[in-house]
């Protein structure tokens, strides 16, 4: 069976939780995507939209890796990331 990219097991990781983020969420609803963001700031305004959101540093190597484990996809919606957690 082929996985879907959309729906409840389906899980999109958003990199930065800013205004980008929000619009990005605000249309993958329409699609059933669930988004999961990790931002530094617990005010970020992806935080009451997302369906998870971790607080936490997006240059930190384990943060970042430790984020991306059990996500399906992972975009980035800021320009400041470990890239090296990414690879």
């Amino acid at each position: 069976m082929q996985k879907k990219w959309y729906g409840k097991d389906f899980r999109l990781g958003v990199l930065g939780g800013g205004q980008l983020g929000r619009m990005l969420i605000q249309e993958a609803v329409n699609y059933d995507v669930y988004v999961h963001c990790l931002d530094p700031d617990p005010q970020a305004p992806c935080v009451d939209l997302a369906h998870s959101f971790t607080v936490g540093s997006l240059t930190d190597f384990d943060t970042v890796y430790r984020f991306g484990q059990d996500k399906d996809v992972l975009t980035v919606e800021i320009e400041h990331v470990n890239i090296e957690a990414l690879e």
